[in-house]
């Protein structure tokens, strides 16, 4: 069982946020919230919970994976996955 820790998400929602030079009312603004209070309740540690499509827009906003935001990873950026299919290396035929 996972254990989601609300100050160690904080921290790294205010780092990120630092990081960009950006103010509370700026990262509210570009993840589409009202309000600077949930953010700085956040950042402090005061808030229990999160929905999750707050935390998914503050993971847009700050450029970094959700999974990073809720300490499953420790890597902020979230991993590039190449769907495409390989190329072959011979030309079709032309007929």
């Amino acid at each position: 069982m996972v254990t989601f820790n609300m100050q160690q998400c904080g921290q790294r929602i205010r780092t990120l946020r630092k990081a960009k030079h950006w103010r509370q009312q700026d990262l509210a603004a570009k993840a589409g919230l009202r309000t600077t209070h949930l953010i700085s309740n956040i950042e402090r540690g005061e808030k229990a919970t999160m929905q999750v499509e707050t935390l998914l827009a503050l993971a847009q906003a700050l450029e970094c994976s959700g999974d990073y935001l809720l300490g499953l990873s420790d890597v902020p950026q979230p991993q590039r996955v190449n769907h495409k299919r390989p190329r072959s290396r011979t030309a079709a035929p032309v007929g």
